[in-house]
């Protein structure tokens, strides 16, 4: 059991699961912070509702008293779905591997998304090398979601 392995006994346990659900991440944290196992954890069950996607169309914000703002970042068009990104905002300078091998260990997801789909992660080529055979394309992945993907110009085709 996870709590037994941090040293939460039986008693900790009926103080964290016996309350409504909006204490148990203060609590959790409370605890935790008590028997220096973790600083920084919590259950978020608002913002995990959304799903992830590596080109938002929202951000979320945390307020000092630790409630969220959830804002758009550009026109939702009706029915398009909702999506936040999950990595803190410097990993959108991140190649495609680098983020999706982050999300799997992170998140234990692959992430599936139209950018990390994209051999050119949507013109950003973020992850391209250049070519030192014709100097003048960038190797890309053949297939973005492939974890041992080959690789190949797109001036070439070495």
């Amino acid at each position: 059991d996870a709590q037994e392995s941090r040293g939460l006994g039986d008693v900790y346990k009926r103080q964290i699961f016996d309350r409504p659900l909006h204490n148990i991440a203060y609590k959790w944290l409370v605890i935790l912070n008590e028997i220096s196992a973790f600083i920084w954890t919590g259950l978020y069950p608002w913002t995990s509702l959304m799903s992830h996607h590596c080109i938002a169309n929202t951000k979320i914000t945390t307020r000092d008293d630790f409630s969220y703002v959830c804002e758009s970042t550009l026109f939702i068009p009706a029915g398009e779905e909702i999506v936040t990104n999950y990595h803190h905002y410097h990993y959108q300078m991140y190649g495609t591997s680098y983020r999706r091998n982050d999300l799997k260990s992170t998140w234990s997801f692959d992430c599936l998304c139209k950018r990390c789909a994209d051999p050119t992660e949507k013109g950003t080529n973020i992850s391209a090398v250049n070519c030192e055979g014709c100097k003048f394309g960038y190797l890309l992945p053949i297939d973005p979601l492939d974890y041992t993907r080959e690789w190949m110009c797109d001036h070439c085709s070495e």
